[in-house]
């Protein structure tokens, strides 16, 4: 369950700057927490590693551990002023040696801003470095030579660095390290309210996307409402169109039979045609509209299949 922290939704005027102590009981809550699981956590290495438990990763140095309590204490409190929430309550998450994780979709302790999820790292700069080799030697009878894993010596530089990590990736969007412009303590205060800023102007880009992508459907559902209109208007159209050349037909044929009943000595078959030429003029007219059984009584497919 998320802690709830004091909401600020920026430093306030008379805010006091973050006080460092070295009692662990004077200590921000949230550090306490942190604090408590590197005294229970052993050294390999030399190097004291925490990682994945909480909302903060620790590797380093047993010299540099109180620094970086310190600096987590310092990130604990200025996070506190911007109104953070931490999530320290989910089950650790395993880590393999070679800093792959097992299930980057698997949710982990963390703290948050306006809603967006990071975690802080601490890091010692660790040297690495192979002792000499003897040259190997050949067994007596064998042409094989024996070999020894190389001896791996980590010495750690007292080089601090700071990252702030997205949860979502695992990645370092915001890091610094003491250089000549300053600490890392000089630094901490702007860099988490660059994280601050950076969240609230990714939510706001955000949100006009969103505004901007609703009103593009708005306008593509009205294209698609005016393109069926449209649709259904031209059907229309072309519905009045034919019916007008029918109606053209109809009344051709109407003067023709008036034609022939005027005619002296019009073909017989003429004259024969007349009552079936009025019903064809009949059925074309579409304001007639009259039945042509053999016309309309057969349909354009054979329903009882091929003969």
């Amino acid at each position: 369950m998320a802690v709830a922290l004091e909401s600020a939704a920026a430093r306030k005027i008379g805010t006091p700057d973050y006080a460092p102590t070295e009692d662990p009981n004077e200590l921000q809550e949230q550090t306490r927490i942190i604090y408590k699981a590197m005294r229970k956590g052993k050294a390999r290495d030399e190097i004291l590693t925490l990682s994945g438990e909480l909302w903060a990763d620790i590797e380093v140095s047993k010299n540099q551990l109180p620094r970086a309590i310190q600096l987590i204490d310092q990130a604990a409190y200025e996070l506190k002023v911007l109104g953070a929430y931490f999530e320290n309550s989910l089950p650790p998450i395993p880590f393999r040696y070679n800093g792959a994780r097992k299930d980057p979709n698997q949710k982990r302790n963390c703290f948050s801003l306006h809603g967006h999820e990071f975690f802080l790292r601490i890091r010692e700069k660790i040297t690495t470095e192979s002792l000499a080799e003897e040259p190997p030697e050949k067994y007596h009878n064998h042409s094989r030579w024996s070999s020894k894993r190389p001896q791996l010596v980590h010495t750690p530089t007292g080089e601090l660095q700071l990252c702030i990590v997205d949860v979502q990736r695992y990645y370092e969007r915001y890091k610094i390290h003491d250089s000549s412009r300053g600490s890392i303590e000089l630094k901490m205060r702007k860099v988490l309210e660059e994280a601050e800023e950076g969240v609230l102007r990714r939510k706001l880009e955000r949100e006009l996307g969103n505004e901007r992508e609703e009103a593009r459907k708005a306008k593509a559902r009205d294209w698609e409402s005016a393109k069926e209109n449209k649709n259904e208007l031209l059907g229309k159209l072309a519905l009045v169109e034919t019916m007008a050349k029918d109606l053209d037909r109809a009344r051709s044929i109407r003067r023709f039979i008036a034609e022939v009943q005027a005619t002296k000595g019009a073909p017989h078959e003429l004259l024969e045609g007349l009552e079936l030429m009025t019903l064809m003029a009949d059925w074309l007219d579409p304001l007639v509209k009259a039945h042509w059984p053999g016309v309309d009584g057969v349909g354009d497919k054979n329903p009882f299949g091929s003969p």
